[in-house]
Parts: C-alpha cells; sequence; structure tokens
C-alpha cells in the first residue's frame, strides 16, 4: 500500500500545492479510516477522522485522488491512512 501511495505522491500532492496557490498557509495531518477491497482492488470506503486542513475543495481533491488508487492486495482489510502536508522553506 506504501508503495501505491509512494508512487502517486505528486498527484496526491498537488491536491495542498492547489490550496496552497490559493493564498493559504494551512498545514497538518489529515487522517483517514478506510476499507480496501481484494475485489475491486481500490478502496471501497475513505473516511476522515481527522484533519488540521479545514478546506473543503482541499479535502474533496485529497477523497478523488485516493479513490482513484489502485492497491494489488490479496485480502480485503480495514486500517488508518495518515497524510502529513507542510510547508517546507526554501
Amino acid at each position: 500500500m506504501i508503495g501505491v501511495i509512494q508512487s502517486n505522491d505528486a498527484d496526491i500532492r498537488s491536491c495542498y500545492t492547489d490550496f496552497l496557490d490559493r493564498g493559504t498557509t494551512a498545514q497538518g495531518v489529515v487522517n483517514y479510516t478506510m476499507l480496501l477491497s481484494n475485489q475491486s482492488h481500490s478502496l471501497k470506503t475513505l473516511k476522515v477522522k481527522q484533519t488540521d486542513i479545514k478546506d473543503e475543495r482541499f479535502m474533496e481533491c485529497l477523497y478523488y485522488k485516493l479513490m482513484a488508487l489502485s492497491f494489488p492486495v490479496k485480502e480485503s482489510m480495514i486500517g488508518e491512512l495518515t497524510l502529513t502536508f507542510q510547508i517546507v522553506g526554501t
């Protein structure tokens, strides 16, 4: 699962860069609970457990990017996914 997230990092990160381009400087953690299906190799459910970034457009973007991913798993599973977004100085 980590490999799938890492290989799609730039696409997932685009939600945050678009959010920053709108003039905000918010940063923090987004924590999801999820159900991963072995039949469809995708997320069956994805629910926000906790978020530090309270922006509907950003959260919607993340939701659709994550729901579009394919995970080659042999068994269905439930779990948590935590994504951290922060601004790093140049």
